[in-house]
């Protein structure tokens, strides 16, 4: 039975991938590009391959670097010159803009991320069913944080679950500095 796969579902392999077989055994893989900006933290979170019922889908979150500095908190001067009161210092992060993202399995698959996508806020999630369904069915709204993508006729069932990776590149060009996250996986023999 295959189960979803996540980044750092193991505290111990905190940031690394994991998969999680029926046995309960657990290998782990990752790369992490350290050639991203800092507003680009869009990660690949999880995987769900080739699963007993429903669409494969790839959660994506915006985990930008900005909001992991520490900011300082401002002091207020009063109109007589004197010290105010502490006023809470305000944090922008601005969102990353995903439109022409390719999404795949690194050989032939590939998913692009439609110009109608708005960037993605911090914090927010974005959902790739790979269920064919196309895109007159994507939700853009990310009012409740998350966004719903919905792939193209005929690119259903892509992943394999006893292996495989994914990989997400900022653009067409799918070139290392492209690359944004990657996740893999593999069943040890046996299981």
């Amino acid at each position: 039975m295959m189960r979803c796969i996540q980044r750092g579902a193991i505290p111990a392999l905190a940031g690394a991938l994991v998969l999680i077989t029926a046995a309960g055994t657990a290998v782990a893989q990752d790369a992490q590009p350290n050639n991203i900006a800092a507003n680009e933290r869009v990660t690949i979170h999880s995987v769900l391959p080739n699963p007993e019922s429903g669409p494969e889908w790839v959660e994506l979150i915006n985990e930008s670097e900005l909001a992991r500095r520490i900011f300082l908190p401002m002091v207020t001067v009063a109109n007589d010159g004197s010290a105010g009161t502490p006023a809470p210092a305000q944090m922008v992060i601005p969102a990353t803009a995903m439109s022409g993202w390719q999404l795949g399995d690194g050989v032939s698959i590939w998913y692009e991320v439609p110009a109608e996508m708005p960037p993605v806020p911090y914090g927010a999630r974005v959902i790739v069913y790979f269920d064919g369904a196309g895109p007159a069915t994507n939700d853009y709204d990310f009012s409740d944080n998350l966004a719903v993508l919905h792939t193209p006729p005929g690119l259903v069932n892509v992943f394999h679950d006893t292996e495989g990776k994914v990989i997400l590149y900022a653009g067409v060009e799918r070139t290392h500095e492209q690359m944004r996250s990657t996740l893999s996986w593999k069943v040890l023999s046996g299981e």
